[in-house]
């Protein structure tokens, strides 16, 4: 059985712990009860579980590099890797009804299910995280690192979403005068890079100090992994804006939409910056609108100002920056940041 396998299998007895530990109140019927089993079933383990199964593969990693891992310690970073899987539930059921998404993982999104009772569904969700941090984790050293990681990039990323959301007016519209590069990153280091890229790894590097010596104090190994994870989070980030205009439908799943929806990706903002003054007018007058014509004015743009060279050495540029940070890290295995980077370099999807 794969290290997927035993996580998925792990879900079922993870989601039944939720349950039990629901008040013994008469309020709490079955019928709340199923509520929330559909809830977390709904949301939770349909994803690429790249997050949980990334923080596993931090904590083996480490812990291997001194003595043989036991199933014991595997089964107990898989929990946590749970724990942000349950997390990234809690923000996606939130950010689906921000953006009135319409599906979310090859189904409906979740608030076209319930309605606004979404929006509680989705700060049920990531309470459900500290109920596994408690039950699981109180015992160990690395518990209160473990919280205030989980509790300082939530804080982030809802700042993240908060400038995201800044970036439209009262009636929805983009504020194009906001759009530039460095606005553009603020928003993806706090919305994407830190809880796609830095929690993951610095949670399986807290955990790990529990059943390994670090050989240095871990606040300074966790404030020695962030550049690079947070470079990442960056490169990551671009790519997915680049292939939504760019990437092939059959390859990434679906139909790009930033232009229509008008959100603030990097193609448009780099458009913004290198346009002249007769092409960034056709930019500010189509962007975000429904219409084909005007998508294909935009894309026009985008093709004249040769945005594919522009992310190529944006991309080479990246990869050689994070190349170098990695080299510079000591006390950890190098291999946990370079499976990472290899794993989003040049991807198609």
């Amino acid at each position: 059985m794969s290290i997927r396998d035993i996580f998925l299998n792990l879900f079922d007895e993870l989601t039944q712990v939720l349950i039990k530990e629901l008040p013994n109140l008469d309020q709490f019927t079955e019928t709340s009860k199923e509520y929330l089993e559909k809830l977390i079933r709904y949301n939770v383990p349909k994803g690429k579980l790249t997050r949980g199964l990334g923080l596993v593969n931090t904590f083996v990693t480490i812990v291997q590099t001194q003595r043989k891992v036991t199933k014991t310690e595997i089964r107990l970073s898989m929990i946590l890797g749970w724990c942000i899987e349950w997390l990234q539930a809690s923000l996606l059921v939130a950010d689906d009804y921000l953006d009135q998404s319409l599906t979310r993982r090859g189904q409906k999104c979740w608030y076209r299910v319930v309605g606004i009772r979404a929006i509680n569904d989705a700060l049920l969700l990531e309470s459900c995280l500290y109920v596994f941090l408690k039950k699981y984790f109180k015992k160990y050293s690395s518990y209160r690192v473990l919280l205030e990681l989980f509790l300082s990039v939530t804080f982030k990323t809802e700042l993240g979403q908060t400038l995201d959301l800044s970036s439209v007016d009262v009636k929805e519209k983009p504020i194009i005068e906001k759009f530039n590069v460095t606005y553009y990153n603020q928003i993806v280091r706090l919305k994407t890079s830190y809880y796609s890229f830095y929690l993951p790894v610095s949670l399986g590097i807290a955990l790990s100090s529990d059943f390994v010596d670090l050989g240095i104090d871990l606040s300074q190994l966790l404030e020695q992994v962030k550049n690079p994870l947070i470079k990442m989070g960056e490169l990551f980030q671009v790519q997915d804006d680049y292939l939504d205009n760019y990437g092939e439908t059959k390859i990434i799943g679906k139909h790009g939409t930033d232009i229509q929806d008008g959100k603030c990706s990097w193609l448009i903002v780099n458009a913004l910056e290198i346009a002249n003054e007769k092409q960034k007018e056709i930019l500010i007058n189509n962007y975000s609108k429904q219409d084909k014509e005007c998508i294909e004015k935009i894309k026009t743009i985008y093709d004249e100002l040769n945005l594919k060279k522009l992310f190529i050495e944006y991309q080479e540029k990246s990869f050689q920056e994070i190349q170098l940070m990695i080299t510079k890290l000591t006390h950890l295995p190098k291999s946990i940041f370079e499976n990472l980077l290899n794993k989003i370099y040049k991807r198609q999807k």
